[in-house]
């Protein structure tokens, strides 16, 4: 299975192996429990922030790829944000917004970004909501970085530059490293795995 390439659609966010919907990253933490928001949040509010997100993120990629950046005053600050973190920490991109799967578990994701940060090859993971969750931050880079490291991307980047960068809409950033609990976050990940795959029946060994 595979030796068939990963495609993945926009709407729904969907990662296809072949005819096989792979789970991403993201869905298995959210279907755990990792990116669960207080019920008193309206769900307008929740799909206008994803809606935000994927522009932040778009925004972004489009700059790496071309080199400019698009207009776009609604999100500006946050853009603003993640150009003074460029600024400051001397980044250079060596991927962004890449698929990757895993092609023993077979589960999907979405690297925002991978490169280097003071000069230490670094993944990175892009947030742009109220507050920066870390612990789930945590656990996704974790296994982004199994993703990363399984297809034999390069460069090889050490587990402890994992990041997650908060961008704000007054141009401010936050940037947060996860060292030191590697181990404990692809564990976490692995058992979040289990239990979504026990939940939604879903067999990751008949693709095989």
């Amino acid at each position: 299975m595979s030796r068939h390439q990963l495609t993945f659609e926009e709407e729904g966010h969907v990662y296809r192996l072949g005819k096989h919907v792979l789970p991403s990253v993201t869905t298995v933490l959210k279907a755990t429990g990792a990116y669960d928001y207080p019920e008193e949040i309206p769900r307008h509010r929740l799909e206008a922030a994803g809606i935000r997100g994927d522009r932040v993120h778009a925004a972004v990629h489009h700059y790496h790829q071309t080199g400019t950046w698009s207009p776009d005053p609604e999100i500006e600050g946050y853009l603003d944000a993640y150009r003074w973190f460029e600024s400051d920490t001397g980044f250079v991109c060596h991927a962004s917004e890449q698929r990757l799967f895993c092609p023993k578990l077979y589960f999907a994701g979405t690297i925002d970004e991978a490169g280097s940060i003071y000069e230490d090859d670094s993944i990175l993971d892009l947030k742009s909501t109220v507050d920066l969750n870390i612990e789930a931050t945590r656990i996704q880079t974790a296994a982004y970085h199994w993703l990363w490291t399984v297809n034999d991307e390069d460069p090889p980047i050490d587990p402890d530059n994992r990041f997650g960068l908060h961008l704000k809409p007054n141009g401010r950033y936050r940037l947060e490293q996860f060292d030191g609990t590697y181990s404990e976050d692809l564990a976490s990940f692995f058992n979040r795995y289990r239990t979504y795959c026990e939940r939604e029946g879903f067999d990751w060994t008949i693709l095989s």
